[in-house]
C-alpha cells in the first residue's frame, strides 16, 4: 500500500513538474532567463543543465549503480517512491529559493555558492534517480534537454530572433493555456510509452514535447 501510495504521489510530482517547467522554463525560456524580475539571481534554471550531462555519464559508466539497486533488497523498498517524490519537491524548492536568496551573491560572481550547490544537488538526483526510475529520470532529462538544445541552437544562431517583448501583458496566460495543452499530449505519449519503451524513448518523447513548446513560444512572443 504504501509503495503504491508512493508511486502515486510521484506520477503526480511528474506531471507538475511538466506542466511547470513548460510553463515558464520552455514557452518562456528567454523571459525567464534575461528579462524575469521576479529572481535576484541571473539565468535561474541554468545549473539545470547539469542534469542531461550527469545522466549521460551515469548511463555510460554506471556510477554506483550496484549500491543504489541494492535499495531495493531491504525494507527501504516501499519507501523509495515516496522519498524520490519528496527529494524532487526538495530540490525544486532548493532552486527556487536560491535563485532568489541574498546568499546567491556568496562566492563566484552571479553564479553563488549556494547556486553551485543546487546544481550538485541536481546532479546527485540523477544519478540516483536513474537506476531506480529510469522511466521517470530520462523523462526529466529529456524535457530539460529538449528546452536547453533550443535554447543552445537558438541564441548561438538566432540570436536576434529568440528575444521577447519587455513587459508585454498577458503571456502567463497563454503560457499555461499551450503548456496544458502541450501537457495533456505529453502524457497520452508517456503512457502508450510505458508499455514497455525503453527509457530512452520516454527522454526523447518529453524532449520533443518542451522542444516544441519552446519554439511555439518564441513564435508567439519573439521578436520579428
Amino acid at each position: 500500500m504504501v509503495e503504491g501510495l508512493g508511486v502515486g504521489i510521484l506520477l503526480v510530482v511528474l506531471v507538475l513538474v511538466v506542466f511547470i517547467f513548460g510553463t515558464r522554463g520552455a514557452f518562456l525560456l528567454d523571459d525567464t532567463l534575461h528579462h524575469s524580475n521576479d529572481w535576484r539571481g541571473p539565468w535561474p534554471g541554468l545549473e539545470l543543465m547539469i542534469v542531461p550531462a550527469t545522466a549521460i555519464g551515469a548511463a555510460r559508466w554506471r556510477w554506483g549503480a550496484e549500491r543504489i539497486l541494492a535499495l531495493r533488497i531491504n525494507r527501504a523498498e516501499p519507501w523509495i517512491p515516496l522519498l524520490m517524490a519528496a527529494a524532487l519537491v526538495g530540490l525544486i524548492a532548493y532552486l527556487v529559493w536560491s535563485w532568489d536568496t541574498s546568499l546567491n551573491n556568496v562566492g563566484p560572481d552571479e553564479f553563488g555558492l549556494v547556486r553551485w550547490l543546487g546544481t550538485a544537488l541536481a546532479a546527485i538526483l540523477t544519478v540516483v534517480g536513474l537506476p531506480l526510475f529510469p522511466r521517470f529520470t530520462a523523462t526529466l532529462v529529456g524535457m530539460i534537454a529538449g528546452s536547453t538544445l533550443f535554447g543552445l541552437l537558438g541564441y548561438t544562431f538566432f540570436g536576434s530572433h529568440m528575444e521577447i517583448y519587455e513587459g508585454t501583458d498577458g503571456p502567463i496566460g497563454f503560457a499555461f493555456l499551450f503548456s496544458m495543452i502541450f501537457t495533456s499530449v505529453w502524457v497520452v505519449g508517456a503512457a502508450l510509452l510505458s508499455r514497455g519503451a525503453r527509457p530512452l524513448f520516454h527522454a526523447m518523447w518529453s524532449g520533443v514535447v518542451m522542444l516544441a513548446l519552446a519554439a511555439f513560444g518564441h513564435l508567439v512572443y519573439g521578436v520579428p
